[in-house]
């Protein structure tokens, strides 16, 4: 069984053992609830139970079960928390899972190859695509309509375009 990194907890706030914890998911009752098992790690055993408090600049502040202090919130700075993949919904005909974009082929319009996705990120500004291209350092593109032209998970590529301001 395959584990998804749903969420990560970022730091701890205030001296009662809060932490504040970046969502992964759109859908935020993944990670709460009775229902919802997290693990601390993609192999592991070990659970994590958190409550969600409230939203803070785009992230959560919660609570840790058996975290009641800030030294002890400490200790779980930058823990990545994890589901199993089974328990991810169902996506719609035009919705992706950013893992899935991961290793594809890059190319434009005219079907040259520019490289390969590495990752999905985001600094706080919008979702990006890493791309290693074929030679040089890896760049980003932001991951809308304007950069984005298509996705193909069968043809295993994404065709790019406006990208050429981003190349070194």
């Amino acid at each position: 069984m395959s584990r998804l990194c749903i969420a990560k907890i970022l730091n701890a706030h205030g001296i009662r053992g809060l932490v504040k914890v970046r969502i992964y998911a759109d859908d935020i009752s993944l990670v709460k609830g009775p229902d919802a098992v997290l693990y601390r790690d993609a192999e592991g055993s070990e659970q994590i139970k958190i409550t969600l408090k409230n939203a803070i600049k785009g992230d959560y502040l919660a609570s840790v079960e058996g975290v009641d202090d800030r030294n002890a919130a400490e200790e779980l700075r930058h823990l990545e928390i994890f589901m199993d993949e089974e328990k991810l919904p169902t996506l719609d005909d035009d919705e992706i899972y950013h893992r899935d974009l991961v290793g594809l082929s890059v190319i434009d319009g005219e079907k040259n190859k520019l490289g390969t996705v590495k990752l999905m990120q985001n600094f706080g500004a919008g979702d990006l695509l890493e791309i290693a291209p074929l030679s040089g350092n890896s760049f980003y593109l932001p991951f809308n309509k304007d950069y984005i032209v298509n996705i193909d998970l069968e043809e295993q590529h994404v065709i790019v375009q406006n990208f050429e301001d981003y190349l070194d």
